[in-house]
């Protein structure tokens, strides 16, 4: 399992974000650990678990609270994937280039197949496992915690000076993991 440490933009928490991850050759899935004195006070971290009868659902706008992201950066074009995942809903956006947005391939499903909230060890860890879009990208896990009173801090591998702005590969390209999903053609034989 590949870990990282992420760091806070404005540094308002005493919180911890380490990101792991774990692949095979479909699926992959993300282990967000949260630790710190302020946990208490961050907005929309309620204990959750998706399942059969309880499955993932689409959402907008996840990112404007409380949220773990995902980009996945193409890796021979400008293109790239931001995931959202919030409590038990989950979004997908497609961008063709910096801050495009543009409509994924059909040859690109995702599927989420889980999402959960526990307490562990005096910390919290969210869960997210999805089906991987099919081919090379370059991972960056970011997160965003809201406090109680609205405040927000951005927990991203690296940060530009001037705001936080988790769609820039150049910024972390060097500290990111390559993925490589073989097509959906591939996965089949």
């Amino acid at each position: 399992m590949n870990t990282y440490q992420l760091k806070s933009f404005y540094g308002f928490f005493d919180i911890a974000v380490e990101v792991a991850f774990r692949q095979d050759s479909t699926h992959f899935t993300l282990e967000y650990k949260l630790s710190g004195k302020d946990l208490s006070q961050i907005a929309a971290l309620v204990e959750c678990e998706t399942n059969s009868t309880n499955p993932p659902r689409k959402a907008c706008d996840l990112w404007k609270s409380t949220c773990f992201e995902l980009f996945l950066f193409s890796e021979n074009t400008p293109n790239y994937n931001e995931f959202n995942f919030a409590g038990t809903s989950w979004d997908r956006m497609f961008f063709e280039d910096y801050r495009i947005k543009g409509t994924p391939k059909t040859s690109e499903p995702t599927t989420i197949s889980s999402l959960s909230l526990k307490s562990l060890n005096g910390g919290l860890l969210y869960t997210a496992k999805l089906d991987a879009p099919a081919g090379v990208f370059h991972l960056s896990p970011t997160v965003i915690l809201e406090h109680r009173d609205g405040r927000q801090d951005f927990y991203a591998l690296k940060h530009g000076v001037e705001k936080p702005d988790f769609h820039r590969l150049p910024l972390v390209k060097d500290l990111t993991h390559l993925l490589r999903f073989p097509s959906n053609d591939k996965r089949r034989n």
